[in-house]
């Protein structure tokens, strides 16, 4: 049962990552990091279809995941990247997606807004939505270096090819968006999982365990 609640939960933030997609950054030439803005950058360069590269891409990095990170997270990565490309054809090939606002800063906010609380749903999974999510994964387990952060590092790597393919102005707006997606990411993240630890010093332990356990429901060693 706890198995099948993953899978839907992933399904849900991979629903969440490719509606900021193709809602508000792929229509806007917003590159916000991440394989998919590598795969818009490049795009423009060759023109080959930014969704196909994004599968590739992601094939790539979760057999990564798979040999670094375990197999059950590499197991779980690859529903959700096969979902996350699913989604997005299904967009493309259906609903015909048109930016939902054209004012840059607009997309860019909502747009990070979306992906984040999309991605923070899949990594609660101890799962990925492939990309430079993966990559900070990654660098979380080995480097202990906080998600936010590590898709950062990655997704601003990929704002330099994205200011080359749009010019200086939508590349900053995708760093912007890289930054805001790398902070609320973090912020979801420990929203979904609020667990805090306190030391508490005194020699009336027995008395301050039996209320802790017993009285306001929380865990006490």
């Amino acid at each position: 049962m706890n198995k099948l609640k993953e899978y839907i939960l992933s399904t849900l933030g991979v629903a969440l990552v490719a509606t900021g997609l193709e809602y508000f950054f792929f229509p806007n030439n917003i590159a916000a990091g991440g394989v998919s803005g590598l795969a818009l950058a490049i795009n423009k360069i060759i023109n080959i279809n930014p969704r196909i590269l994004v599968f590739i891409f992601n094939i790539i990095l979760f057999i990564l995941a798979f040999f670094l990170i375990g197999s059950s997270f590499g197991a779980k990565s690859i529903y959700s990247t096969i979902m996350l490309s699913f989604f997005m054809w299904i967009y493309e090939a259906f609903l015909h997606p048109k930016a939902i606002t054209e004012n840059l800063i607009l997309a860019c906010i909502f747009g990070s807004a979306v992906l984040a609380m999309g991605t923070a749903i899949v990594f609660y999974q101890d799962a990925s939505t492939g990309g430079t999510a993966i990559v900070a994964k990654i660098l979380n387990k080995y480097l202990h270096i906080p998600i936010g952060q590590g898709l950062l590092m990655a997704d601003c790597t990929v704002t330099l090819l994205a200011i080359y393919s749009f010019g200086v102005e939508k590349g900053l707006f995708g760093l912007l968006s890289a930054i805001l997606i790398g902070y609320l990411d973090d912020r979801f993240i420990a929203g979904i999982n609020p667990v805090k630890q306190v030391f508490i010093i005194t020699n009336k332990e027995k008395l301050i365990v039996d209320f802790i356990n017993n009285e306001i429901d929380r865990g006490c060693t």
